[in-house]
């Protein structure tokens, strides 16, 4: 048990000095003053112009529009800052300075999940997130889909944080089927679902996101009343 929680504080540690990039503090200092303009925010994710391009990249495939979203002031403005602030600060997450390929140099040979995999994966969540959400009345679809985006942002940080107790936890869960919240639990005393929601919290992202990434796996009967 002894270990189990020692490493459990050393993964929470490791999250925690992670550094954050500097737009992301930017971000963060602009949308603390209610008052601030989109202008402000879109001005400071164009400072980083492989941010603004994923940005873009993503608000596009969100909104599907046959007229292409060309700024972040528009992306902006069709989509909200909640959903926009929360998308770039996820993907500020992202240790790319590209759309990954299958294998980094950074991942093993035969690892069992790769960062393509959880890029992936995030993409495809945010998708269906928000063609559900076509269907279901009071949910944006925007929101939907950046919240489709973030839920797993946990299993990210424990890739960067712990990569090979994540690579045990991904292997036991498929060996036993079981799933990987609890391998995650069993391996290393915490889960990807409350990573997440501790990194949703200090990124200062909408409680609604928050709540998403914290009860993702959860049944409903679980669920707060405020989701």
């Amino acid at each position: 048990m002894t270990q189990r929680l020692t490493l459990h504080d050393k993964i929470c540690e490791r999250v925690a000095s992670l550094p954050p990039a500097p737009v992301a503090v930017r971000i963060l200092e602009v949308l603390r003053n209610e008052r601030a303009p989109v202008p402000s925010l879109a001005a400071i994710i164009s400072t980083d112009p492989l941010l603004a391009v994923r940005v873009l990249k993503l608000a596009n495939f969100a909104c599907g529009q046959l007229q292409r979203l060309v700024t972040v002031s528009h992306a902006i403005t069709l989509m909200g800052s909640d959903a926009i602030k929360s998308l770039a600060l996820g993907l500020t997450v992202f240790p790319l300075q590209s759309v990954p390929g299958k294998t980094t140099g950074s991942d093993l040979y035969d690892a069992p999940i790769t960062l393509r995999d959880l890029w992936e994966h995030a993409i495809g969540c945010a998708a269906v997130a928000a063609r559900i959400a076509t269907q279901v009345n009071c949910v944006s679809p925007h929101q939907a889909f950046a919240a489709g985006f973030l839920h797993d942002m946990g299993r990210l940080l424990l890739y960067r944080c712990s990569r090979r107790s994540f690579y045990a936890a991904v292997t036991v869960a498929s060996a036993k089927n079981i799933p990987l919240s609890e391998a995650e639990t069993l391996a290393m005393d915490i889960n990807h679902a409350t990573l997440g929601e501790i990194w949703a919290g200090r990124s200062e992202l909408p409680h609604r996101f928050q709540l998403v990434m914290r009860y993702h796996h959860e049944p409903t009967w679980m669920l707060p009343e405020s989701m």
